[in-house]
């Protein structure tokens, strides 16, 4: 096993280094400045220009569907779930404005019931009564 890092070919000995060897440091091999320059080759089939990125597509892929999951649930609730509801609101009025109508007439029958007893206890006692006389009696003083 061979590491670039590590070769296992004994090291020479002497000055080593770019000046004395003429080699520029961009172009000495075994420095670690070509780690991450590696070249990819484009797969079999896929032109060097037009590489896909297929995660890329998957992701755009899911975004449409999730908008087009949320236009069909905006689109049930406008066309199906709204209309029941407002319909259930106007039953609901309905009814309220049945019972408080009702609330008033039960109010104005009872007013007028208790003005007609009114009027009848007034003229009752209106007339006047018989009233008996006192009369003496024996009151014991000690």
């Amino acid at each position: 096993m061979t590491h670039e890092w590590f070769p296992e070919e004994p090291l020479e000995e002497g000055p080593v280094g770019p000046e004395e060897e003429g080699v520029a440091p961009e172009e000495e091999p075994g420095l670690g400045m070509d780690l991450f320059e590696e070249e990819v080759p484009p797969e079999e089939g896929e032109e060097e220009g037009l590489t896909t990125n297929r995660t890329f597509i998957f992701a755009v892929a899911g975004l449409v569907l999730f908008m087009l999951a949320a236009l069909c649930v905006m689109g049930t609730y406008a066309l199906v779930v709204r209309p029941r509801q407002q319909a259930a609101r106007a039953t609901q009025v309905a009814a309220i404005t049945q019972t408080a109508e009702a609330q008033a007439a039960l109010a104005a029958a009872q007013t007028a019931t208790a003005q007609f007893i009114l009027a009848q206890t007034a003229t009752a006692q209106a007339q006047p009564t018989a009233t008996p006389t006192p009369t003496a009696t024996f009151t014991p003083v000690s």
